[in-house]
């Protein structure tokens, strides 16, 4: 009896600590997304100011502005996986800051694919370029 009212009295005491634990859980995970949404927003910001200047007659200018929107928004995906992985990090979800920092790794240093250099058709080995007949 004794030990079952211990056990009451210890849970009882511990639930307001989890409460606040959980509502400072919360409180973080709030403020995360909030960096997150102020990441996004920002970067939304100077991509729509860039796309201005991409109605440019100059073909380079153009291109140069896609390139610079294309940066903007490889930075903005890799602060937000930042803060992703800094969460989990902060969670102790290992599991998730691996898979968010596979994901930040990726974006940080895309795989470089090698483009093959295109063959031009008359270039083909020769039994492709006949009409391969059977004379039987």
């Amino acid at each position: 009896m004794r030990k079952m009212l211990l056990c009451l009295v210890a849970v009882a005491l511990a639930v307001p600590v989890w409460a606040q634990q959980a509502e400072k859980s919360a409180q973080a995970t709030q403020d995360f997304q909030t960096r997150i949404n102020a990441v996004e927003a920002e970067t939304q910001a100077q991509v729509e100011a860039l796309a201005a200047q991409a109605n440019d007659p100059d073909p380079a200018v153009r291109q140069q502005v896609d390139k610079r929107i294309e940066g903007l928004k490889q930075q903005g995906e890799i602060r937000r996986l930042e803060i992703l992985l800094e969460q989990a990090q902060a969670e102790g979800d290992n599991d998730k800051a691996a898979e968010v920092q596979q994901a930040l790794d990726m974006w940080r240093n895309p795989p470089q694919t090698k483009s093959l250099p295109l063959v031009p058709r008359d270039a083909a080995p020769a039994s492709e370029n006949q009409d391969v007949r059977s004379t039987h």
